[in-house]
């Protein structure tokens, strides 16, 4: 197996006075330039890089090693902090906020392939607050202007003009930027299961797939291993990216997302846009929830009044530019818009579960609670593809097939297993015991050992989910521009990628947050940062930055 060195030792810094030109020496290594009698306040502290254990995610704890050496090569020194994704999202998201650095992944639901949630969602100012997805607390006048007026055109040109404007502007301030996009290696029991339609962007393990593969034998019961086990079975409270996979599979939704990321009918049997802030969208006869009361179009109207109403923190961008929402007749609602959205009916028509109003309204009284979002829902009732049965916390889940439902699977029910330890899965999946691999992504090593196995079929696409470099924008030094750029100069993104995963991810890179995988929506034209040390030297002398003889990093006055 090609492993290959990280990075040569830092290089012995080099006694000057003042603040000489940097001079990169042959290899990795750097000469910093010294300054002599720097305060001792200006003295960049030891910071903490949250990240997820390596049991987790192999590769993306490798690359917290990776910027950790970077970030030491240029005198910062840091400490990979350790813990569940559920304890790093509650730090990242909740005041005060209190965290240098995180690396976290953004997995792929279908209400992320329209760019408005990656673009608008995480990185408009308003939504960084308490919950909100903007957990690095970006906030750029000139930046929420240009993502606005590309989200208030409905022609789908004009859009994907301004949406690659925002996406140009984001690298040229290095406003946010992905490591690798986490390409899906995942796999499956082939002599179990076949019509295994790979769900591009997303895998194996979407809705998609699951309602069109088959089940060989007598033992109708999938059994799909996850990493973790969920953490909330509440759809308008959940958080974490295997939370709303599941929330997806109980409960339905008004359109969907075809295997190619087309937006198809669903729930809704069609739709139309009668002008530019008016939907109207037509329900399929005969629905009902899993506890046989009918989905009608009041639930329809509740699910989305209710989400105003209750401010749900998951759904609210989408639903934004509702002003009014209307039942033209037993099958038809209208919502009317406050101003034109083009990324309604992508994000809001398939994203947002339709909640039954005989189970939610008056919840908050009956169940004496100040807010929606704090009911456990220890037995959901949905009216999606898979009812829920049981919950044994830590040991598995099982999910029913809804024989009522508009396009029913073939099988019996689903039985979704939380593993600890990757290769548990993995032998799982060679014995039989486990027909489905939904996560973690496959790194380089386990796809050679599982291709081995004459019942194993591993499946690729390239993910439009990413791990990020989660900077906290609104502390110094990552406030500063001029670091984050000298910062991007000093990461090899090509080298990140073949170190961490052997070339099983895509790189990233500044302002990268749309997957290249993501075709229509992709800006192939933003700035480039060559890996240039001397340059990331040079910006930081320029602005200010400082070192002193022992390599130790400090502030700009």
């Amino acid at each position: 197996m090609k492993r290959v060195i990280v990075f040569l030792l830092l290089a012995a810094v080099i006694l000057l006075s003042g603040c000489s030109k940097a001079v990169v020496t042959e290899g990795d290594g750097i000469t910093l330039p010294v300054t002599k009698d720097l305060p001792a306040e200006r003295k960049m502290k030891k910071i903490e890089i949250l990240i997820t254990p390596p049991d987790y995610d192999k590769v993306r704890y490798e690359a917290g090693i990776y910027i950790q050496n970077v970030l030491s090569k240029i005198g910062i020194e840091s400490e990979l902090k350790t813990m569940d994704v559920g304890s790093m999202v509650n730090i990242i998201r909740t005041p005060p906020w209190d965290y240098d650095v995180y690396i976290k992944g953004w997995g792929e639901t279908a209400d992320r392939v329209d760019p408005h949630n990656f673009l608008y969602n995480l990185l408009h100012s308003s939504n960084a607050k308490a919950k909100g997805l903007n957990r690095t607390l970006h906030k750029n006048p000139e930046y929420d202007a240009i993502i606005e007026k590309a989200e208030r055109k409905m022609d789908l040109k004009e859009r994907q003009e301004g949406i690659y404007e925002a996406q140009k502007f984001l690298s040229e301030e290095v406003g946010f930027t992905t490591l690798y996009f986490e390409d899906k290696w995942q796999a499956y029991n082939s002599k179990r299961i076949s019509n295994v339609l790979i769900h591009n962007g997303m895998g194996i393990n979407s809705n998609y797939t699951l309602k069109n593969l088959k089940i060989n034998g007598d033992d109708q019961i999938l059994k799909i291993a996850e990493r973790r086990d969920i953490d909330r079975l509440n759809p308008i409270s959940s958080s974490l990216f295997i939370d709303r996979q599941l929330m997806d599979k109980i409960y339905d939704s008004l359109l969907a997302l075809d295997g190619d990321n087309n937006v198809v009918p669903n729930a809704a049997s069609s739709w139309k846009i009668i002008d530019d802030k008016t939907v109207d969208v037509v329900l399929q006869d005969g629905l009902t929830f899993h506890d046989g009361h009918p989905l009608t179009a009041e639930d329809v109207k509740f699910t989305y009044e209710y989400s105003i109403k209750w401010k749900i923190t998951r759904f609210l961008n989408y639903i934004k530019p509702i002003d009014s929402i209307s039942i033209i007749d037993k099958n038809t609602i209208r919502f009317k818009l406050k101003e034109p959205a083009g990324y309604f009916v992508p994000s809001a028509l398939t994203s947002i579960s339709i909640l039954p109003k005989h189970s939610w309204e008056g919840l908050t009284e009956r169940e004496g609670i100040a807010s929606p979002h704090d009911w456990a829902n220890e037995t959901p009732i949905g009216s999606g593809p898979f009812k829920f049965t049981y919950r044994r916390a830590g040991e598995e889940i099982r999910l029913d097939a809804f024989k009522e439902y508009h396009d029913p699977v073939s099988y019996e029910a689903i039985i979704q297993i939380p593993f600890s330890n990757p290769d548990t899965i993995m032998e799982g999946l060679k014995n039989g015991t486990v027909d489905l691999l939904s996560q973690p992504h496959l790194h380089s090593q386990q796809v050679t050992d599982l291709k081995t196995a004459d019942n194993v079929e591993v499946t690729t696409t390239t993910s439009i989910g990413f791990s990020l470099l989660g900077l906290n924008l609104s502390r110094a030094p990552f406030n500063d521009v001029n670091f984050r750029k000298a910062l991007i100069h000093a990461i090899d993104f090509d080298d990140l990628v073949e170190i961490t995963s052997e070339g099983y991810t895509t790189p990233g890179g500044a302002g990268m947050i749309i997957s290249p995988a993501n075709k229509f929506w992709y800006n192939p034209d933003l700035a480039k940062y060559d890996y240039n040390t001397a340059k990331t030297v040079e910006i930081l002398s320029d602005a200010g930055y400082a070192w002193d003889a022992d390599g130790n990093f400090y502030l700009p006055e």
